[in-house]
């Protein structure tokens, strides 16, 4: 939010371990991807985006549904 993706990523990170289960782990996980492309590093952030679809697969709420594959064509997720 604040230009910096690198503590972003860390935090959303720690968000997510502490609570996978929690109300904000799959916005964790997506924006955890987000900041991971906005630091270059396309690989990492789509392991995140490969957990998010894995964990939450039945349940995934519709805007991120919605905004995952785009995600994926960004960082050129296989």
């Amino acid at each position: 939010d604040k230009g910096q993706p690198r503590a972003a990523a860390e935090a959303l990170l720690a968000n997510y371990r502490r609570d996978p289960k929690g109300e904000r782990a799959q916005d964790s996980l997506f924006y955890l991807g987000r900041s991971l492309m906005n630091l270059g590093q396309p690989s990492q952030a789509c392991k995140a985006f490969a957990e998010l679809e894995e964990v939450y697969a039945g349940n995934l709420r519709a805007p991120l549904k919605a905004a995952l594959p785009n995600a994926k064509a960004e960082a050129k997720c296989g």
